[in-house]
Formats: structure tokens, C-alpha cells, sequence
């Protein structure tokens, strides 16, 4: 199960499940849709005995095993420092990394530069304030996109970078 499956767990014993009497082999299959630990529960009725236990990631899973790999949404934004630069970030197919900051009440210029995998045009880099809504877009320049915007108070903006394509960017 999921992280965020631990209540349903607790209600229902599980998510996914396999339960077979006399056999010594069983074949569990479970989309891992959420980033994060899963934890498997392995149990049996008969006497206390050894098994293996083999997990299998199919070719079509897209690994964004990245520094920041479950800042997948507004809510689990995660904190950055300006004037900095983070690579070797990851994004799968259609998905976004969120990270956040203070304003500052100042003007800040942040860009976002894939470095394989996806174009420039695959992708995207916004910055939304504390109610939700997008106050910037970066705009393309070059082999990067360039967000040049004063914020004009002290609360958290969110920064969303998404792509339509796997990619690494910095």
C-alpha cells in the first residue's frame, strides 16, 4: 500500500491482494500510481516458513527517482533557495514537479533548462500564489525557459514545472 493508503489499510487490510491455500507460489500484481514507500504485508496460515519475495518494475514504469521524486503536486511543494541551481531533476510523461518559496517582495529571475530527454517546447514552468492562481509563466529563451517576475509580497508562491515528455532538467 501507499502512503496515503495507511486509513483504508487499517479499515481493510490492504489495497491489493493474494491469498491462495496450497500453493507455495502466488502472483500479486498492483499499479504504484503514487510516489513514495510501499509496504507489502506478507503473512501465512500455516506454520511459521520462509519465502521470497520478488517485485518486478515493468519497462513502461518511468522513473523519476529524482532528489525531489513525490513533489508531485501544490500541496507537497517542496522548499527551494534562490541562487542556487538543483540538477539532475526528473519528470515522466505528463506529469509536474512543485516546489515553493517566499516572495520576497522583490523581483526574481529563475529559469528552467532540460538537459535530455524532452524539448524546450514540452514544457512548461509557472508560478502560482497562495489562493491558487498562476501570476507568471517563464517564456522560452534559447535552450531554457525564463521566469522574470516581481513578487510583490512576503507570503509563498508555488513553482510548477510540468512537461508532456520524459525529461531531465535543471
Amino acid at each position: 500500500y501507499s502512503p496515503s493508503q495507511r486509513e483504508e489499510v487499517a479499515r481493510l487490510g490492504g489495497v491489493a491482494e493474494t491469498f491462495t491455500f496450497g500453493q507455495d507460489d502466488e502472483t500479486l500484481t498492483h499499479d504504484a500510481l503514487e510516489c513514495g514507500t510501499y509496504y507489502p504485508s506478507v503473512f501465512s496460515n500455516d506454520a511459521p516458513a520462509g519465502y521470497s519475495l520478488n517485485v518486478q518494475v515493468t519497462d513502461s514504469a518511468c522513473a523519476d527517482d529524482d532528489a525531489f521524486s513525490c513533489n508531485h503536486s501544490a500541496d507537497r511543494a517542496l522548499p527551494f533557495s534562490w541562487n542556487t541551481t538543483i540538477s539532475d531533476l526528473t519528470l515522466c510523461p505528463k506529469s509536474e514537479d512543485w516546489f515553493k518559496h517566499r516572495g520576497n517582495n522583490a523581483e526574481i529571475i529563475a529559469s528552467v533548462r532540460p538537459t535530455s530527454g524532452a524539448a524546450l517546447s514540452s514544457m512548461s514552468f509557472q508560478v502560482f500564489d497562495a489562493a491558487g492562481q498562476q501570476v507568471a509563466e517563464a517564456t522560452a529563451d534559447g535552450q531554457e525557459l525564463i521566469l522574470n517576475h516581481t513578487f510583490p509580497d512576503d507570503a509563498f508562491y508555488t513553482f510548477r514545472v510540468s512537461s508532456t515528455e520524459a525529461a531531465t532538467y535543471e
